[in-house]
């Protein structure tokens, strides 16, 4: 070009173009050319030290300094020259960054009618290229589309032009532009154009009358209602709506709806209210003050001493004084009460709805209730504040009725077992059930009576093909309701095999049980017969009790066929006569499934970190029992810091059948709760018993020994052996008191009671000392006691502390026991004396010295 200022394009340079950079594929990149004055540069198009780097996308010219211009498509330019193969609209090509010709000003514009714009603009004003041949004049609502009014061609030498724009809506702000094109119907219409806005003409009236009218809800609330409506469609749009009050005018809300509500405002307050409405065109009149007042409510505060006056199991009465400062008045009370824990039941109260009653007077019964539950009662006055009491019902005997099991009784010549299932007990804590067995002839005459925590009861001795009922009675600590019991009828066996159970199988054997006939004295034979098929095997055997149940006796049928079906039979005749007394039968398959659940799960001892447990066999193993798993889970702990451990499941292997089985749990927490379960194995796991186990608390070291003076007699304390468990400052609150205990050889002999009531710790402290020992006396921390004691024992929680004597010339040795105790397990920490000889005469303890 003639000042240098255009790129040559692909593969050319020079002043001119005319020179070639290469007649290799590579052209120009890789080549610098230098230039007097100018110094060497890369081709236009490249960058880099060697030349060899092409302008990236929206890059070209020397050095990639030039930026494309609008072309289509977002498509880049060529980067030699910077031309675009098409242009954005409104943009000139080649290079497009130009625009075509516009109007550079905005339009004046004025709205002297309704739904009529007046538009004028000078066609002189413009920039872009190329010359105006035609003017187009566009307009649109706000955030709508331009709409194409009129086109025209420019008038030659006209300094002003005008155009009316009709038909347009009332009150409405509309946009309007002036688009130029040249005589090719180019135009350009992006942000370099200028529009101007006008409001089309509308009429506000200059006084309204917006009926306004107010209402009171209550003591803190004001509505406020009015009525704004254009009265010809000339009338300016309504935008929305202002409340202010008097409070130096001040803006409440605004609203686009035709009403507005005050709330929380003061009891007794008067409020000045307007309303004025916002048009498209401004404000509307304000409408006239209107007066609001609230009625006055004298502030009322709770009730007093909300008690409890008395609690039974299914109503209770409360009271309460009237509120502070009310006078004489007579008032009215709202009370609302709901259930909210039922300690007996899972997972809480049956019914957590509110109740609501009210009363004149200051107490009020409520009910019914449900029994052993904690409801939260909320008394106030009609309005006003509210206080709160926890009331609890008491327990009554339990309603609740054992469900029959799906189980079927065994049934023996001699012996009955029945089972029932659990139902949920809510009326008081769960302990177990009762029973009862009586004749159906005689139901008054009770054969066999008592408490048992199992699903199940046996009775044995019962007379053959006799029909008895059993009843049973759910037992909780409020005791067994006599009027509510299951009833299971049930007839003993005749003489003969009676329940006949195949209670294990595997691929190729069957383990069968049954009861035994009564002979009276006759040889009974045994001839069992099983059947596959058309295959019939037959036999006479010679029963044996079973290991696992000794009062049953038990068979195993060997080298069967796998996953068959079996049916087997037992005769049972006299050996003599061969007169038949009986036959059963019974089928099973040679395939292991699950087995039942273990029986008799219990607490046989347990220590602060071990637990020992027993359980018996499951009544039906369905398979070869191969484990018993126990699972161990932590509930609870009284050092919260230390909860809870995860514990890995225990596998006990069985090699024999065994009536019990046991073992120990160790590695427990002290002072924690435990949820045992144990599950027999067999082909997979079975259904599992349940143990709740609490340790005990840990060996504690004694802090502070008491100081003990026996006249005439030297005697120390012998040197304590220290705990692992540095745990005194988190295990102390457990500390419940200290004894002082003695040995007394001369006494040994007449094993005479310790002293101690509680039972539960008379054992454990047996266990720990090993022999006979006696309660003198209860002490403090730090206390210094004189023996012999002047005035006789003294009385204490713990038990009656044992008037002795001491003899002379026989041994004694002091135990001091620190006894702690958690979730009703105890531990004591025992500190012994040196052992003495007491060398005096025989002394009353009882009496002064």
């Amino acid at each position: 070009g003639p000042d240098c200022a255009q790129g040559c394009g692909r593969n050319r340079f020079g002043h001119d173009c005319g020179g070639v950079c290469s007649l290799h594929s590579r052209e120009c990149r890789g080549l610098r050319l230098c230039t007097p004055g100018a110094g060497c540069h890369c081709a236009p198009g490249y960058l880099g030290f060697n030349c060899a780097i092409g302008c990236v996308d929206g890059k070209y010219g020397v050095d990639c300094r030039e930026t494309c211009g609008h072309c289509a498509s977002n498509s880049t330019c060529n980067i030699y020259t910077g031309e675009c193969s098409m242009c954005e609209p409104g943009y000139y090509p080649p290079n497009c960054k130009q625009a075509y010709v516009y109007y550079s000003s905005e339009p004046n514009v004025t709205s002297p009618e309704y739904g009529k714009i007046i538009l004028t603009f000078n066609p002189k004003n413009i920039a872009g290229h190329g010359s105006p041949k035609f003017y187009q004049v566009q307009y649109k609502e706000p955030e709508g589309q331009w709409i194409n009014y009129i086109t025209k061609i420019v008038p030659s030498n006209a300094t002003s032009v005008s155009e009316s724009i009709k038909g347009l809506s009332i009150g409405i702000l509309y946009e309007v532009r002036v688009l130029l094109m040249d005589k090719n119907f180019n135009k350009y219409s992006g942000d370099l154009v200028k529009s101007s806005q006008i409001l089309v003409k509308c009429f506000i009236p200059d006084t309204y009358d917006y009926n306004i009218t107010t209402s009171t809800d209550n003591a803190s609330t004001i509505s406020i209602f009015w009525t704004y409506t254009n009265e010809t469609e000339t009338w300016c749009p309504v935008k929305w709506h202002e409340v202010v009050w008097k409070e130096d005018w001040e803006l409440l809300s605004v609203v686009t709806e035709d009403n507005f509500t005050l709330t929380d405002l003061v009891p007794g307050a008067t409020l000045e209210l307007k309303v004025r409405t916002v048009t498209s065109g401004g404000y509307a009149p304000d409408s006239e003050i209107v007066v609001a007042s609230l009625p006055y409510k004298a502030e009322m505060s709770p009730v007093k001493n909300l008690h409890i006056v008395s609690a039974h199991s299914t109503t209770a009465e409360i009271a309460w004084e009237p509120p502070r400062g009310s006078g004489s008045q007579k008032l009215t009370y709202r009370i609302i009460y709901k259930c909210v824990e039922q300690p007996a039941c899972a997972p809480g109260c049956h019914n957590t709805l509110d109740v609501e009653t009210a009363t004149d007077t200051t107490s009020v019964s409520l009910g019914p209730l449900l029994p052993f539950a904690q409801y939260l009662v909320t008394v106030a006055v009609k309005d006003g504040p509210g206080s709160s009491i926890y009331v609890g019902t008491a327990e009554i005997v339990p309603q609740e009725i054992p469900r029959l099991s799906a189980e079927k009784p065994l049934r023996a010549n001699t012996s009955l077992t029945v089972f029932w299932d659990r139902v949920p007990v809510c009326s008081s804590l769960f302990l177990g059930y009762y029973y009862k067995l009586v004749k159906e002839s005689d139901s008054l005459n009770v054969l066999a009576s008592g408490f048992t925590e199992d699903k199940s009861i046996s009775f044995h001795n019962v007379t053959a093909k006799e029909d008895y009922i059993v009843r049973v009675y759910v037992v909780t600590t409020a005791g067994w309701n006599p009027k509510v019991y299951l009833t299971i009828p049930v007839t003993a066996a005749g003489e003969g095999a009676q329940d006949l159970t195949v209670y294990k199988c595997g691929r190729t054997m069957l383990g069968v049980r049954w009861a035994m006939k009564t002979t009276n004295g006759q040889e009974a034979e045994y001839t069992l017969t099983y059947t596959q098929g058309q295959d019939v095997e037959s036999y006479t055997i010679k029963p044996s009790h079973c290991v696992v149940w000794p009062h049953l006796y038990c068979h195993t049928l060997q080298h069967l066929r796998p996953n068959r079906k079996y049916d087997v039979m037992i005769r049972v005749s006299d050996k003599v006569t061969q007169e038949s007394w009986g036959e059963a039968s019974v089928f099973a398959i040679t395939k292991e499934s699950f087995p039942t659940a273990p029986e008799g799960l219990t607490l046989v001892n347990v220590s602060s970190t071990s637990a020992l447990i027993k359980w018996r066999h499951p009544l039906l193993a369905n398979g070869i029992i191969r484990s018993f798993v126990i699972s161990i889970e932590e509930i609870t702990q009284f050092d919260p810091d230390n909860c809870c451990q995860d514990y890995p499941l225990i596998e006990i292997p069985v090699k024999e059948e065994k009536q019990a089985y046991e073992t120990e749990v160790s590695g427990l927490q002290p002072a924690s709760v435990y949820s045992l379960s144990v599950t027999a194995k067999t082909v997979g796991m079975g259904s599992s018993q349940h143990l709740e186990v609490v340790t005990s608390p840990p060996n504690l070291n004694y802090v502070d020994l008491p100081e003990i003076d026996i006249r005439s007699v030297t005697w120390s304390w012998q040197p304590q052996q220290n705990t692992k468990l540095d745990s005194f400052s988190v295990f102390s609150p457990l500390i419940k008191t200290r004894l002082l205990l003695v040995t007394d050889e001369s006494l040994l002999k007449d094993q005479i009671p310790s002293g101690i009531n509680n039972e539960t710790l008379n054992a454990l402290l047996y266990r720990l000392i090993g022999k006979q020992f006696y309660f003198i006396a209860e002490y403090t921390q730090g206390e210094t006691i004189t023996l012999p004691l002047s005035d006789g024992t003294a009385k204490s929680a713990w038990g009656t502390p044992f008037p002795f004597y001491w003899a002379s010339g026989f041994s004694y040795q002091l135990i001091a026991a620190q006894i702690t105790e958690y979730g009703g397990v105890y531990n004591a920490d025992l500190a012994y004396s040196t052992i003495f000889i007491y060398t005096r005469n025989l002394i009353d303890l009882r009496q002064p010295n």
